[in-house]
């Protein structure tokens, strides 16, 4: 900047200075540009030579110098101390906190003014206001050593004024265009964050998942390339289970070993669990340091943030060839902030499709569970009617004195006792058969194209051979044996249920002739059945006759102890074979369409157990009914309960119905309006037997329970992998997230029970909380407001 000093002659001269600046002010749109206009007009027009200008920061409240100018040029890099000065403090802060104009006739007086070498005369400090609010302070000095007039101050004083106005519309507009874009951007992200969040009820498999993940990242920034990476093998290497490159072709599910010395540059940001923003001259030079190795073409840019901790841990990554194209510390902090959500998605898709899989699966063994066994009985036996010439075998097995082995060394070693025995039983059969676990220590094989009853007492005795040799399992050495019974496809056991019957008689008669042998089953299954025409006929009667009855189980507060409700359980006084339990009755009341009876009994009977008990019931008991699915959606039962209702509206509020997602999806448009009538009169809404299906997650979507009931199976056993509790977990989360109570089933130790507790279900019920209790029992439990554990 060119300056040479001309001092204004007159009053007109600075007016007509402060005139010139005013017009020259009015088109400049950035600090920077007022800055050299300001600068230019005081050390051109005035005898000045050394300026200052400082800006005032609020939130600090203090001066910063913003430029500085001597010798007609900026001196602001030479200086040996770039001021910060707090209001109020020196005779520069001072005048900034007073908001008056401050006349110096002696530098020298005050030190602070020639800390940066400067040996002046006189000085002035003007501070820049507008709207009585300080903008800043301007500080001049001259080697005259007379002060500026009092008309040039004045001129100063009033470029100083417009100058803050202006500078005060500036800030004021920049800082509403950094609100816009902003808002613009936060609402970007939360879209963004908003559409990942629902890839998990949108997609059916984690490939499609990627897929729409890929394309939320690409909106925020350029993605092109990108790819996810998941540690496994115990921290040993990492997958990539989804990858896009443009340039190199990456394999499905490539596994880099996870070196700790030289890592690829993912393993570096997993090792050092931090993100990395690289250039391609950054990533050569930590190429050339051995600080990693680069598989692959080498990009222009890089961006990989970890996300997750083990057992879920892993790295999002993008990354550019293009020379016109990178990374800034925006999209890095923006990766980073959608790399929590990401991790979430993962891990909740993940537990989805492995609780499809657990809803199907024995959780310890993998093997599948009696619900997938009984369908792939149920298709054979089809097989078997289409093709007259196919004959199929089914063998019950059950460990011989297994018990001991748990109370002698622990569950621990009878869960690793039971996963080898999974591994022989697998080895002793075709790829073509399946076995599965039932629950505890019974396992089931279904033979299929077997020739002969020979060729299956040929794979028992097999097995029963394989498992006489001890297993060695954590230095302790095991001897097991096991019983088995088979039952072959014959006419008289037609269907999947006799079939079982069958087998499980034989193999109670293996144990019972001294275990660790095969039994045959010759007779008839139905022969110890009740017919199904009897059972119509008899429970018909047994309704009209009251047999049927309830007994009860708690269902406590897994915390307190405290009762908050019960369920009833129906049982079958039946004169011809004494007290039955509901599965020996409630299939062919079922398919005889009798069950609807029942369910409208049922209904009556607890409400009349509710009215009896009303002035002992705590004000959230709940009394919960199971009612099938053809009862469900009946007419009858509607009818029988909008009687009730008009009777006595108050006894609902206590009532709760129990339905199962096989009965639900008998009817679900019809299932769904008889909900929203029972939900309307007080009555809450339980799904039984949760995840037992097939569709276990989208019922929760179209279904308003108010109540899940997770399947004992879930609960069952005592190795819990940390994958299967986090399954557990996020069930538990995901109902929280839909305001649905859950309620653990069959809890039968305290080991399943501290696992609830850990896993913070709030309710639960089964045989190691309290036994099956009469009507009397549990009256008496509700007077003495008893806990049945503790904390």
């Amino acid at each position: 900047m060119s300056v040479e000093h001309r001092q204004p002659d007159n009053k007109n001269d600075h007016l007509k200075v402060v005139s010139q600046y005013i017009i020259d002010i009015l088109p400049t749109k950035t600090q920077t540009e007022i800055i050299e206009l300001i600068f230019d007009t005081l050390l051109r027009n005035f005898d000045i030579d050394y300026l200052e200008l400082y800006s005032f920061k609020r939130k600090s409240k203090a001066l910063i110098l913003s430029e500085a100018y001597a010798e007609k040029r900026s001196i602001l890099q030479d200086l040996f101390i770039i001021n910060e000065i707090p209001l109020g403090q020196g005779i520069i802060g001072q005048a900034a906190k007073s908001l008056q104009i401050e006349s110096i006739d002696d530098v020298s007086l005050y030190p602070e003014l020639n800390q940066n070498g400067g040996k002046y005369v006189t000085g002035l400090i003007i501070p820049v206001v507008t709207d009585g609010k300080l903008v800043g302070v301007i500080y001049c000095a001259s080697n005259n050593t007379e002060q500026l007039p009092k008309h040039i101050q004045n001129s100063i004083y009033a470029i100083a004024s417009v100058t803050a106005i202006k500078v005060d519309k500036i800030q004021a507009i920049d800082k509403l265009q950094h609100s816009i874009e902003k808002l613009e951007y936060s609402g970007k992200i939360q879209d963004t964050l908003f559409e990942i969040a629902e890839l998990i009820f949108e997609t059916s498999s984690m490939q499609e998942f990627y897929q729409r993940l890929h394309s939320c990242i690409a909106k925020l920034m350029f993605a092109s390339n990108f790819f996810v990476g998941l540690v496994i093998d115990d921290g040993q290497a990492i997958t990539l289970p989804y990858a896009v490159d443009e340039v190199d072709e990456v394999p499905p599910n490539e596994v880099i070993p996870l070196d700790n010395q030289r890592p690829s540059i993912t393993g570096y940001v997993l090792n050092t669990d931090k993100p990395l923003l690289a250039s391609k001259q950054k990533i050569q030079a930590m190429i050339d340091s051995n600080q990693v190795y680069i598989k692959g073409s080498l990009p222009n840019a890089w961006l990989g943030v970890p996300f997750g901790k083990p057992p879920l841990h892993g790295v999002v990554v993008v990354q550019s060839y293009n020379d016109d194209i990178g990374y800034t510390q925006k999209d890095e902090q923006l990766l980073c902030f959608v790399a929590r959500h990401i991790r979430n998605a993962i891990e909740r898709m993940q537990a989805k499709s492995d609780l499809q899989f657990l809803a199907l699966h024995d959780p310890l063994t993998k093997l599948p569970n009696r619900s997938l066994f009984n369908d792939r009985v149920y298709h054979a036996l089809n097989k078997c009617k289409r093709e007259q010439d196919r004959n199929i075998a089914l063998l019950f097995l059950d460990l011989d004195k297994f018990k001991q082995v748990n109370d002698t060394y622990g569950h621990h070693i009878g869960d690793l006792l039971l996963i080898k025995v999974a591994e022989i039983l697998q080895q002793s059969i075709r790829e073509s058969d399946t076995l599965s676990r039932l629950g505890g220590d019974e396992f089931a094989i279904l033979l299929e194209d077997i020739d002969t009853k020979d060729s299956a007492l040929k794979v028992a005795n097999k097995i029963v051979k394989a498992l006489e040799t001890p297993f060695k399992l954590n230095e302790i050495q095991i001897k097991t044996s096991t019983s088995i019974g088979i039952a072959f496809h014959t006419k008289s056991n037609s269907n999947a249920e006799s079939l079982v019957i069958c087998a499980d008689k034989a193999m109670y008669q293996a144990k019972q002739q001294g275990r660790n042998r095969v039994v045959l089953h010759q007779g008839d299954a139905q022969s110890d059945m009740v017919p199904t025409n009897v059972i119509e006929k008899d429970s018909l009667k047994g309704i009209n006759e009251n047999q049927f009855f309830f007994v009860f189980q708690p269902i406590v507060d897994l915390d307190t102890g405290e009762v908050l409700g019960a369920e009833a359980l129906v049982r079958w006084k039946y004169s011809k074979m004494g007290t039955l339990p509901p599965n020996s009755f409630l299939n062919e009341m079922e398919e005889n369409g009798s069950i609807v009876q029942l369910d409208v009994y049922n209904v009556k009977r607890a409400l009349g157990h509710l009215k009896k008990w009303k002035s002992l019931l705590p004000y959230d008991f709940r009394l919960s009914v199971n009612i099938s699915g053809l009862g469900f959606t009946s007419i009858s039962l509607l009818e029988a309960i909008e009687l009730e209702y008009e009777n006595d509206p108050d006894l609902f509020r206590y009532l709760t119905l129990e339905t199962t997602e096989k009965s639900i999806i008998k009817g679900v448009e019809l299932t769904r309006a008889q909900m929203n009538i029972f939900s309307k009169m007080g009555i809450q809404l339980a799904l039984d037997d949760f995840g037992t299906g097939y569709s276990s997650l989208s019922y929760l979507g179209q279904f308003k329970f108010n109540y899940i009931k997770i399947d004992r199976s879930f609960v069952s056993g005592h190795l819990v992998s940390s994958q299967q509790s986090i399954i557990l977990e996020s069930i538990n989360s995901l109902a929280r997230s839909l305001a649905i109570e859950t309620i653990a089933e069959g809890i039968e130790t305290q080991e399943q029970l501290e696992l609830m507790r850990d896993l913070e279900y709030s309710m639960g019920q089964g045989f190691h909380i309290s036994e099956l209790l009469t009507e009397q029992q549990l009256l008496d439990l509700l007077r003495s407001k008893k806990k049945l554990m503790t904390s």
